[in-house]
């Protein structure tokens, strides 16, 4: 057996080893249902995910903070679209056009980013050859080495309610212009063949007459120019319900056609604000069809299951608005709280459930014929939404989670989170699985759970994502692990010991470590280099201060992957310790400082506030339900909890 070792230091970055594909229908469960799914490619979801910058505002963090915030959070979030505005000197005002194309390659070529180009200038409308010429794209002739950047371009960005207002008369004339002469010139350059174009995005929608029926009235027929329809369906108005993802869309839907013709369409914004002034249900200005707030964690829960609604729907594309708050310290400006991560660069949950699902189903963008996969599913099945995936390795991953009927988490006429409850789910596979692998990507990128051998499996489904990975049959990997201990020896070392049948030649153990219990960090690779058809026992000492949890993970020459329950041992710095944990009622909390603790169930409800002085203290869970909670500090510390 070969050995590696990670060099000691800090435990914050987490490392992710999981593989997925993706297979995707989206419907609801029967009761009782036999079904046959055929999964779409894992890569299609990661490949439809992206996000709205605003690069050239100058009064912003994305100006302002691009090298510190912009630029490393996006190379961290793990989206490869983003939705911009032209980089042409004409459109930017006292910004530099330079400094413009400078980022936007940077994003390309350091994260693989690629842009839909927005019009959504005044100064288009201001001059005339751009109206009429599409002279604006020559941008590219100029600066060949942005070529390589472009996804898409993109007409006139919600025109009526922009166009319309500044020019009220020929709104619809102007628009029409613009977007005929995007097509046109387009066309007419060779090294852009490969672009395709999406429509002006109009956002009123409705029975005739509405606007869109007079954006759709001249001839020929706006469809005649675009590669893709456009829409803008935010949630967050009408009620309770219709805040839920993809429920606008479904109120709306029957109008798109007024403009899509039956082509495709992408959705190039949607969004939940988390302004919490603004709207108020108190305030005489209520406005019950306006925009309302939603907290942070309702926002991350419908983040968490948003793109799978709305492909499910068609939707070939879809780009959440926007990155980053404008101003999280107005609270009572909308427009300025919709970003996924506040205006300091702290992370929302919507972030990172965005972020972790987009890791779990990171896959090649290798071709293959997804297989279908036939499951019973069965118990408490009302509301339960469900996609299929799968991976180039040929790994399913079963998505479900709770619909509008019953996943609506949010109550704005009260400003309160609604707690809804998970249901319990039975899912009998085709065949006994080597492995299962549990995640919930709003709490982590790595498995809550892990099973081996199994070919039913029964899990809570909560009111955001829940991932089940599914690998091949359990005779592809009679490797079992029987048991993974760690101990803290005198003085700082970490005695780590396990044993294990049937090990197998060109696999490998990998050792991990995590100060907070949610994000581990490889500290030993260890490769089996002899096949052991009987029991084998190894051991790993390890000295880092700050590591109080432990697992392992075995990983064959495929890339499967096993995992052992999370060991806990005394750490040794001033982070909150917590024993015992597995616990079964109550558990001690040791704190060097005062703080605040708040803990969670697995669906990110709170279930409990308190406020602790420095010292140990009893923390008392009895009558809630056995299962995984998170205990986090008002400093920031997190702990992975197990109550059995």
């Amino acid at each position: 057996m070969s050995l590696k070792i990670y060099q000691n230091k800090p435990l914050h970055v987490p490392f992710i080893i999981s593989l997925l594909i993706l297979t995707f229908t989206c419907t609801h469960l029967h009761s009782h249902a036999q079904i046959t799914l055929t999964p779409k490619r894992a890569y299609s979801y990661t490949d439809g995910v992206g996000v709205n910058t605003h690069l050239r505002y100058t009064h912003l963090p994305y100006y302002t903070s691009f090298e510190t915030i912009i630029y490393p959070k996006l190379k961290q979030l793990g989206i490869k679209h983003v939705r911009d505005n032209f980089p042409h000197p004409g459109f930017l005002g006292s910004v530099s056009a330079s400094l413009m194309r400078q980022r936007y390659l940077k994003l390309h070529d350091s994260c693989g980013i690629k842009y839909d180009y927005l019009l959504d200038s005044r100064r288009v409308l201001d001059t005339a050859r751009f109206i009429n010429s599409g002279e604006y794209l020559e941008l590219f002739d100029t600066n060949p080495e942005l070529v390589k950047t472009i996804q898409h371009f993109e007409g006139f960005n919600e025109p009526d309610r922009t166009v319309a207002v500044w020019f009220p008369s020929n709104w619809v004339s102007l628009t029409h212009t613009i977007q005929k002469s995007l097509w046109d010139k387009k066309h007419s350059m060779p090294a852009l063949s490969h672009v395709s174009i999406i429509n002006a995005s109009p956002t009123h929608f409705g029975p005739a007459p509405s606007m869109t029926d007079s954006f759709a009235a001249p001839t020929p027929h706006i469809s005649n120019y675009f590669d893709y329809a456009n829409l803008h369906p935010y949630d967050l108005s009408g009620g309770v319900n219709t805040i839920f993802p993809a429920a606008r869309y479904d109120q709306d839907k029957q109008y798109y056609d007024t403009i899509a013709k039956g082509k495709p369409f992408i959705i190039t914004e949607m969004g939940f604000p988390t302004a919490r002034g603004f709207n108020n249900p108190a305030a005489c200005t209520f406005g019950v069809n306006s925009f309302h707030y939603s907290s942070e964690l309702a926002a991350g829960k419908y983040y968490s299951v948003a793109f799978m609604e709305f492909f499910s729907r068609g939707a070939e594309r879809v780009y959440s608005y926007e990155f980053i708050d404008q101003n999280t310290m107005d609270q009572g400006d909308v427009e300025k709280n919709f970003g996924l991560i506040r205006t300091d660069g702290s992370e929302k949950p919507a972030f990172t459930a965005i972020k972790n699902t987009l890791t779990i189903l990171k896959d090649t963008s290798l071709s293959f014929s997804p297989v279908p996969l036939d499951l019973t599913i069965s118990g408490d099945t009302a509301g339960v939404r469900y996609s299929l995936y799968q991976k180039n390795n040929g790994r399913y991953y079963l998505a479900l989670w709770l619909g509008v009927e019953k996943g609506a988490n949010f109550d704005y006429t009260t400003f309160t989170n609604i707690d809804v409850p998970s249901q319990s789910i039975k899912i009998v596979l085709p065949y006994t699985a080597s492995v299962t692998n549990v995640y919930q990507p709003l709490l982590s990128d790595l498995p809550l759970q892990s099973f081996s051998a199994r070919d039913s499996l029964t899990v809570l489904v909560p009111d955001n994502l829940l991932l089940l990975e599914i690998a091949g049959p359990a005779e592809e990997s009679p490797f079992t692990l029987i048991n993974f201990n760690a101990v803290r020896a005198m003085g700082e070392n970490v005695k780590l010991s396990w044993e294990a049948d049937h090990e197998t030649v060109n696999n490998m153990y990998l050792l991990e470590a995590s100060s907070d219990g949610l994000h581990f960090q490889p500290i030993s690779e260890q490769n089996i280099n002899a096949k052991s058809p009987s029991t084998s026992k190894h051991r790993f000492d390890w000295k880092e201060s700050s590591a109080a949890f432990y697992r392992l993970q075995y990983i064959d020459s495929d890339g499967k992957t096993i995992y052992s329950r999370v060991r806990w041992v005394d750490g040794l710095t001033a982070s909150p310790l917590v024993s015992p944990n597995p616990f079964s009622g109550a558990f001690s909390i040791r704190l060097s400082t005062a703080d605040n603790i708040s803990i969670y169930n697995s669906a990110g409800v709170l279930i409990k506030t308190q406020t602790l002085q420095a010292g140990s203290h009893q923390v008392d869970l009895k009558g809630k339900p056995n299962g995984l909670y998170y205990l986090k500090t008002g400093s920031g510390k997190g702990i992975k909890l197990l109550k059995n």
